[in-house]
């Protein structure tokens, strides 16, 4: 795994994959707060390659991951101002299905096969997709 160096933090103030902001409500008469993330949809594809008879996954680094099992496991703390030197990022791999948000005005389906060709290598058409189900996410979150 690669090495990941000169991490740094900092606050965002905007950003063109997430919109956090805070909703306030009463449930019960009562006043609570929730903060919430506005997020682009996305697509999963669960691929069956059937000459090798397996399911094929991607192996990615996701720097929240990093962050989390970082902070976790090596006691750092990660807020704005903060910097970590030189890192194995194997810290920060996840096994997952292929996916990808959809941020270029293309339907579920194109996605889906422009996803499976970046990520996979494999050149499929929408045809072969078959949905199995829709879910939330990040229901605690983004609700979606």
């Amino acid at each position: 795994m690669d090495k990941i160096q000169d991490v740094r933090f900092v606050e965002m103030k905007e950003s063109r994959f997430v919109k956090p902001f805070r909703m306030f409500y009463k449930q019960d008469g009562k006043e609570k707060a929730w903060d919430c993330v506005k997020a682009h949809d996305s697509v999963a594809i669960l691929i069956y390659n059937m000459t090798r008879d397996v399911f094929v996954f991607v192996e990615q680094f996701r720097p929240a991951v990093y962050v989390d099992r970082m902070c976790r496991e090596k006691s750092l703390t990660a807020e704005s101002g903060d910097s970590w030197s030189e890192n194995d990022g194997k810290l920060g791999l996840t096994l997952e299905l292929c996916a990808g948000i959809m941020d270029k005005n293309m339907s579920p389906e194109d996605t889906a096969v422009a996803e499976v060709l970046e990520e996979c290598g494999y050149k499929i058409s929408s045809d072969k997709l078959e949905k199995i189900t829709s879910f939330l996410a990040s229901v605690g979150t983004s609700g979606g």
